[in-house]
């Protein structure tokens, strides 16, 4: 295969994922999609893959960052019930300084910048941030899902497609918003 010195490789990456989306039809998992794209590339172009990679290194890192820190979070919600929290926080005041640790390690997204800080480092207005940003995305969500519930009731037994257009959905979604 003649490489040449100017790839784009964004291009063609996107044209390997473009094919493997086509080959899985219209129900497809992203992860199986996405297995195979780095499949073919191994097989079929090495070089483009690991030129690919190694141009989205920091994208990549960055986004593995922020799943481990929403991880945590959710690990911290997950074994701290009320209950539990209220002993530990009693724990916490009467001494006992790792009873909190799950929580006072958990680091939030503080600033538009996406800079990260841990629970324990927050201040007033790292917390208001914090809050505004989980409200935000609490609203998108609720918006999102009042969206999917009014097309559940039109459409029936039928699908998305055979009810509407790509103009009326324009249209029900502005209506909601």
């Amino acid at each position: 295969m003649y490489v040449s010195l100017k790839r784009n490789l964004a291009r063609e990456v996107r044209e390997a994922v473009d094919k493997e989306l086509e080959a899985a039809g219209d129900t497809f998992i992203a992860g199986v999609v996405a297995s195979r794209v780095v499949a073919r590339l191994r097989q079929d172009d090495p070089e483009l893959l690991a030129k690919f990679l190694d141009q989205h290194a920091e994208p990549i890192f960055t986004r593995m960052v922020g799943d481990i820190t929403r991880a945590q979070r959710s690990h911290a919600r997950a074994v701290s019930s009320r209950s539990v929290f209220a002993g530990a926080l009693e724990r916490y005041e009467s001494g006992e300084t790792e009873a909190l640790g799950a929580w006072l390690d958990t680091i939030y997204v503080v600033t538009l910048g996406q800079q990260r800080k841990h629970l324990r480092d927050m201040d007033q207005e790292d917390l208001v941030y914090a809050a505004r940003d989980y409200t935000d995305r609490a609203k998108s969500n609720a918006s999102q899902a009042a969206f999917l519930r009014a097309l559940a009731d039109r459409v029936g037994a039928r699908t998305v497609g055979e009810v509407f257009t790509d103009e009326e959905l324009s249209r029900m979604w502005n209506s909601l918003a």
